[in-house]
């Protein structure tokens, strides 16, 4: 760029520049990816895909060498390069597609002249604005200025420009877009990365950022200080939707992707007949558009799919869902199913269908259990005591429960709990003979069974494990005390090697350390201790005690369990526990706990020990009609109540041979 000798621009002092060069007008192959303009876009200045420049050289002698943009190294925050020696009429282009909102643009400029002129924002033929530079005192002193409140419509390949006028003594970092008003807004909601794996579940609520028409929840519903309009749904499994959709609008989701070809399932409903479309993009890439037909209600739900879709791994990747044609209908989730052969684990390995055989467990797959017809399975339970033993603090996964306090040695208390509609029970201790009628129990009232607190490697619990071992998971750890993440992934691994040197199948369950509380050490450890399982069938407790709500808050922390490669059941939720328990949560709390497990499809178990009185279900003599006000809470009135959201698969209901065949 032509410009008076002896001025100081960056690093560099330029004299005896020739100023009778040709301008050049060049269109780069450098960056030929469009570049987004969205809420939180930033352009970086040299990334320019053409130029106009009053010389053919580089002064800077940075990045792009062998073109006449001249191109240095920033001492910007940041890093990176910024594009300096600007005169007048000069221009740089960029290549973008806009997604409509309104946006303040933020420009990062620099300049040691006390007046160096100014720069002009353009979008195809569309002036957005012009700032006006000041002087910084110096070439990378930085500043930010910013043109407010600029409409932009949605639109493709479009070239933004950025013009130097009245002089051009300024130097330039980034251009970068922010949207105002309830526009493209960020949330703190979910601040963990979600799968995208086989048998993925997005939930539409679960979005990290979005794009709304107005300001307010019209749904009144799970994130009342945010714009995107949120109801109950009447869907299977319950839950919420995204609803009172309007062209333009969109919904963001952080992921991270597993390589695979998959077919994208989305659950959508609408009383309008021809209600619009739903674009998913990930990244810059359309992966395929829905087009959403009436189904003859806002809750009457169908399914629809963009079949055979080649997605390649990537971290931290933004999955978009993006209204066209209109808008009027609601969204459950988003599901990925791999249609990749080599992506499929055969869920029915080492399973036998007929009852009569033992040679059948239930089996991870992703971040769900499957039972022995490959039907995911999420437990929705309570626990039972049969006998509580007095707990010897070791952590030791063989701590036995055989000779304390009897509480329920005939497994009456769970014929009782099957009536609230659990579709799981955690069977506390006993003695064989005790847990073996309490377990036969559960299997004839259609209940998954954890067992916890007895010996494993008795052989008559044993014997009685293996002849049940296709409806159970194996409670394996007492209450871990101690939080050395080290120590506890060593003796996880012990306990999984044990366990497997019996001959046990089943899923094992691994319980977090201080009491269950510390869920950072699954998602830190647990990849390791699952790896270590010859037959990659372990899943994690966490005990929603105090600690779920700290450290990050509760909705973002039940997220990171949900994002979780590996099935996550969440403990011991207990409404009735107050602080003056020193357990922490008052009622609310674990009432946002419960449902919010079912929201995400975690699987999640609720503490009944012996009395009512700490937030039990049923009443002090232990049956069904003496529930709580907790308990008509968990089994009637809850979105998540168990009368609804305890989803039982054909296998459990067929139990009953299992029964028949053992007789």
């Amino acid at each position: 760029m032509d410009i008076q000798s002896g001025i100081d621009f960056g690093t560099n002092t330029v004299t005896g520049i020739d100023t009778n060069v040709e301008p050049l007008l060049q269109q780069s192959s450098f960056n030929e990816m469009s570049q987004m303009i969205t809420n939180g876009a930033r352009i970086e200045a040299e990334s320019f895909s053409s130029y106009y420049d009053l010389d053919p050289l580089n002064q800077g002698n940075q990045y792009r060498y062998d073109e006449g943009v001249d191109i240095e190294q920033t001492t910007d925050e940041g890093g990176g390069y910024n594009v300096g020696w600007l005169e007048n009429g000069e221009w740089l282009e960029y290549t973008t597609n806009v997604t409509e909102g309104t946006y303040d643009i933020k420009v990062r400029v620099a300049s040691a002249i006390e007046d160096p002129g100014s720069l002009q924002v353009k979008l195809g033929d569309e002036l957005l604005g012009t700032v006006d530079i000041t002087g910084t005192g110096g070439w990378q002193n930085w500043q930010t200025l910013t043109i407010e409140d600029v409409q932009l419509a949605g639109s493709q390949e479009q070239s933004l420009r950025l013009e130097v006028k009245d002089g051009g003594l300024f130097n330039i970092n980034w251009l970068e877009f922010e949207s105002v008003g309830n526009s493209g807004k960020q949330s703190s909601f979910n601040e963990m990365s979600q799968m995208i794996n086989n048998g993925a579940r997005i939930e539409a609520e679960s979005f990290s950022s979005y794009y709304d028409l107005d300001p307010l929840n019209q749904g009144n519903q799970y994130r009342y200080d945010e714009g995107v309009d949120i109801e109950q749904t009447k869907d299977e499994g319950g839950g919420y939707n995204v609803g009172w959709l309007e062209n333009g609008e969109w919904l963001e989701y952080t992921t991270n992707v597993t390589e695979g070809t998959y077919d994208i399932k989305v659950r959508v409903a609408s009383a309008i007949e021809d209600p619009g479309s739903l674009q998913v993009k990930l990244g810059n890439e359309l992966l395929g558009t829905v087009d959403v037909t009436g189904t003859g209600g806002w809750q009457n739900w169908q399914t629809l799919k963009i079949e055979g879709i080649q997605i390649p791994a990537g971290q931290e990747q933004l999955l978009r869902l993006e209204v066209k044609d209109g808008g009027l209908f609601n969204i459950n989730w988003l599901e990925f199913e791999s249609v990749d052969n080599s992506a499929n684990v055969d869920r029915n390995h080492n399973h036998n269908h007929d009852h009569s055989q033992d040679e059948c467990h239930l089996q991870v797959d992703g971040r769900f259990l499957y039972d022995a017809n490959g039907e995911k399975v999420i437990m929705r339970g309570i626990e039972s005591v049969v006998r509580y033993g007095q707990y010897q603090g070791s952590g030791e996964w063989n701590d036995p429960y055989e000779n304390g306090s009897l509480i329920d040695g005939n497994g009456d208390n769970v014929a009782e709990i099957a009536k609230t509609g659990a579709n799981a029970i955690r069977l506390i201790g006993g003695r064989p003979e005790e847990f073996e009628r309490a377990i036969e129990k559960a299997i004839e009232n259609n209940l998954w069974v954890s067992i916890g607190h007895v010996d494993f490697r008795d052989t008559k619990v044993m014997e009685i494990i293996k002849k049940y071992e296709c409806y159970v998971t194996l409670h394996a750890q007492g209450e871990v005390v101690h939080e050395d993440e080290n120590k506890w992934r060593e003796d996880s691994i012990k306990a999984i090697q044990e366990i497997r040197e019996l001959g046990y199948e089943a899923p094992i369950e691994i319980t977090a350390g201080f009491y269950g509380q510390r869920f950072e050490m699954i998602l830190n450890q647990g990849q390791a201790i699952f790896d270590a399982d010859p037959l990659k069938n372990v899943v994690f407790v966490t005990q929603a005690y105090s600690e779920i709500e700290n450290r990050g808050g509760m909705s973002a922390n039940l997220d990171k369990l949900k994002n979780f490669p590996v099935p996550v059941f969440v403990g011991a939720s207990n409404f009735g526990l107050g602080l003056e328990n020193g357990y922490g949560n008052n009622s609310n709390t674990y009432k946002q706990v419960w449902e919010g497990t079912q929201t995400r499809d975690l699987s999640s178990f609720y503490w009944v020990w012996s009395d009512a009185g700490y937030g039990d279900v049923i009443s002090s003599n232990r049956k069904f009609d003496g529930l709580t006000s907790v308990g008509k809470y968990l089994v009637y009135d809850s979105p998540a109540n168990l009368s609804s959201h305890a989803p039982k698969t054909e296998w459990l209901l067929d139990s009953e041979l299992l029964l028949q065949s053992n007789l």
